[in-house]
């Protein structure tokens, strides 16, 4: 037995901690404010799960890559020009356009840890690129470059921008801008394919729609969409059938802002769509941490919770990284498109609905697939702007309406692209297996009803049903003559 006298001991917790002045306000990292409204990244960060050996490329209006918070990080290899046809993506400021965008997006990324300059990124171990395009005039054979410009150096292509957000521009890439981003998806991060993350849009406020976005209905990229720190959706906002998921951004006058580095004086409130975007280059998969009860929210048949606000949910790294230690990769692409199909109807008065179905059965090859998207191109004639829309309707059951003309927007007669409809995501259940509730059809029978008054189907080009084991498509997803083939 023996005596000593006792001794106060001084213990730390391992846990983080950060000299970066602003740190503190970037609440969307780590919330003491509302703790739980914020992206969870902070554990992943104890284990060391930062980013490192990952390059993200900002495709932008340039990346200011000398500043403090950027420098250690920048990766000139994976970097270009292409408005100065040169190696260094510099922004070019001038008095009417500071051009910092892609700065921000980069910071907002990548920003350096404990260099006591302005923020910290999210995935700060990661390297950061830029390839400036926006600061000039764009064609599409700039673009596609830009998509697949040093393709096998840049996994992640971040590109928080697209057409008008005005409610009334339908656009979208064009010919060599979807072979690009194909092509990206099949050969880009040496075979694993290029991940494009785009912004669903600032339109809100002008009832726009990123189902008339193009970049966003692609099924090529990640379409993310914001909230704000109430998880709730922003006056700005967009909404549409394409949306993957969400994460935080800013919102009214009275909510805070994200943080980010850019030149000059620290720090930037940084809000919209575009700051959502780069924050989910690193968080590349689903998850629910928790949902805005305002929004409508419809299950599917796999059992997943979708709504066209907030896609699957508001995106969670802790839950993200934990699932992709796990994750089993699935087949390749394959697809099968329908040849032409006219049908020259008018909806009728009453009910004032058309329903067209399509059945592919003879078509549809002998074994067995899963089906995991299906695009329609369509061209409908309308004697009034607004007054015509498209739905889907899945072999699951589930029913989607996709957006419709805005009254003051669209000139017919009206082209429209069929969003890409990722509630509709089934099991992993081949075709002709029977689903509770479900009328039987195969996936290439799902049926698309055009909803108006007074208009006409006139022409019902394609559908293309996309999924694993259908016919491979190994030489006509590399050849962009043939890349309008697959929808």
């Amino acid at each position: 037995r023996w005596h000593s006298e006792q001794k106060l001991l001084k213990r730390s917790k391992r846990s983080l901690h950060f000299n970066d002045p602003k740190y503190p306000q970037q609440w969307h990292l780590n919330n003491r404010k509302s703790p739980g409204k914020d992206i969870n990244v902070t554990g992943v960060w104890e284990r060391n799960v930062t980013g490192r050996g990952v390059t993200v490329v900002v495709v932008d209006d340039g990346v200011e890559h000398t500043i403090k918070d950027i420098q250690p990080n920048y990766s000139p290899e994976g970097s270009y020009d292409l408005n100065s046809n040169d190696p260094d993506p510099m922004p070019h400021p001038d008095e009417e356009n500071g051009n910092h965008h892609g700065t921000r997006c980069a910071g907002e990324i990548a920003a350096v840890p404990n260099n006591s300059f302005c923020t910290v990124g999210v995935a700060y171990g990661s390297r950061i690129a830029g390839i400036r395009v926006l600061d000039g005039p764009l064609t599409d054979s700039m673009e596609a470059i830009a998509f697949n410009k040093h393709y096998q150096i840049n996994d992640i292509y971040s590109c928080s921008w697209g057409p008008d957000d005005d409610g009334k521009t339908v656009d979208g890439p064009h010919q060599l801008g979807k072979a690009a981003l194909q092509h990206g998806v099949i050969a880009g991060r040496r075979g694993f394919g290029s991940i494009f993350v785009v912004a669903s849009g600032n339109g809100g406020q002008h009832s726009d729609n990123c189902n008339y976005d193009g970049y966003a209905n692609s099924i090529y990229t990640v379409t993310i969409g914001a909230v704000d720190e109430t998880g709730s959706m922003p006056f700005y906002a967009e909404e549409c059938a394409s949306m993957l998921a969400v994460t935080f951004s800013g919102g009214d006058k009275m909510m805070r802002s994200i943080v980010s580095t850019t030149p000059g004086t620290c720090p930037v409130p940084f809000a919209g769509g575009a700051a959502g975007g780069p924050a989910v280059t690193k968080l590349s998969c689903l998850s629910f941490q928790y949902e805005d009860r305002r929004a409508k929210w419809d299950t599917n048949q796999a059992g997943f919770r979708h709504s066209h606000q907030h896609g699957f949910g508001l995106l969670n790294a802790w839950r993200l990284v934990n699932a992709a230690k796990i994750w089993e990769s699935v087949p390749y692409l394959a697809s099968y498109v329908s040849p032409a199909l006219k049908e020259g109807r008018s909806i009728p008065l009453l009910p004032r609905e058309l329903e067209v179905s399509w059945n592919g059965k003879s078509r549809r090859p002998s074994w067995r697939h899963v089906l995991t998207h299906t695009h329609t191109h369509t061209h409908t004639h309308t004697r009034g702007r607004g007054r015509g829309g498209l739905g889907c309707q899945s072999c699951s059951g589930r029913y989607q309406r996709g957006s419709r003309a805005q009254a003051r927007a669209l000139q017919a007669p009206w082209a429209q692209l069929l969003a890409l409809r990722l509630g509709h995501w089934p099991p992993p259940r081949p075709a002709g297996d029977a689903v509770p509730g479900a009328r039987p059809c195969t996936p290439a029978a799902a049926p698309v009803e055009v909803l108006g008054v007074g208009s006409t189907w006139s022409r019902f080009p394609r559908t293309g049903a996309l999924g694993a084991g259908w016919q491979p498509l190994a030489e006509s997803l590399l050849s962009p003559p043939q890349a309008e083939q697959v929808l």
